[in-house]
């Protein structure tokens, strides 16, 4: 896991596990004040026919998301130092998913920086950083 050509790579997977910190703030008391008591009241009263007999309520589907978010962090988090632990010497898989994982933490920091929410950007840019030194180790990893 920490060889040559992926300490970098699992570096960055274990700063992903810090997504899960994510859902600490999910669960954390919301704001008491009477805006957002309307707002969340509209949110669990509209709700969606989706199918299969199921109407959940705008709030349920904003609270899915959050924690679908939480947990695919996680999950890419594990897949990534399972791939460090177990890829052979020559470092192939490594490599590939290097460049995958780069590629979305980027991405994902755009959409933050985008919708303006700091806590994800900063922690997407800090990861994206560390694919980005695990880059040059990992196309290095061929020889």
């Amino acid at each position: 896991m920490f060889r040559h050509g992926r300490r970098w790579f699992t570096v960055a997977c274990v700063l992903l596990l810090v997504g899960v910190a994510h859902t600490l703030g999910n669960l954390q008391p919301p704001p008491t004040d009477a805006a957002y008591q309307r707002m969340a009241a509209a949110m669990r009263g509209y709700r969606m026919p989706l199918g299969l007999e199921m109407m959940p309520s705008v709030h349920d589907i904003f609270d899915s998301l959050r924690f679908t978010m939480s947990l695919t962090i996680f999950w890419l988090a594990l897949v990534g130092l399972v791939i460090a632990a177990t890829d052979g010497p020559d470092g192939r898989v490594v490599r590939g998913a290097t460049v995958v994982y780069l590629a979305g933490a980027l991405a994902v920091a755009g959409l933050y920086a985008a919708f303006r929410i700091p806590p994800p950007l900063i922690s997407f840019i800090v990861v994206g950083i560390a694919f980005g030194l695990a880059l040059p180790g990992a196309l290095g990893a061929r020889r």
